[in-house]
């Protein structure tokens, strides 16, 4: 294994992998339904808003990717913009698999990385009260009192 002390973050001890185990499946779980939640709330009020507030979360990454000059992913092939349009379609896929399930592995500096992982992870807590303000339903009050 090319980097054990990374993939190999899990403890030996079986109580701890448990524990390990469970913490993970917590946080993935809470990942997904506040991004689930953010993006109904997004596409109840209108479909080009939550493509649009989806869309600037992917050119915000790529462009970070871009000027960290860590964009290009790790396929051998010829021809640049052959290179471009792997790196494009293999970052954002990974972004929209971290987007939507909170995957841990995904934050390798090869991946996500940690900083963009955090970043994530944090964006995905705060989006649906950002996506609550755009809500314009009929219901919107009663939603509010649930957010609060």
């Amino acid at each position: 294994m090319m980097q054990p002390n990374f993939y190999g973050y899990l403890p030996e001890d079986n109580t701890a992998r448990g524990q390990c185990f469970f913490l993970m499946v917590f946080i993935a779980s809470v990942h997904n339904i506040s991004r689930t939640i953010s993006i109904a709330l997004l596409a109840s009020s209108s479909k080009t808003l939550a493509f649009a507030f989806f869309g600037c979360e992917m050119v915000f990454y790529v462009l970070i990717k871009l000027l960290r000059r860590d964009f290009i992913y790790w396929p051998p092939l010829k021809g640049k913009a052959v290179v471009f349009i792997v790196s494009l379609f293999a970052r954002l896929i990974i972004k929209t698999i971290v987007d939507f399930s909170g995957c841990f592995h995904m934050r390798h500096p090869y991946e996500l990385g940690g900083i963009m992982f955090s970043v994530t992870l944090f964006w995905a807590q705060l989006s649906p009260f950002v996506a609550l303000t755009f809500y314009e339903g009929d219901a919107k009050e009663v939603r509010t009192i649930g957010f609060v």
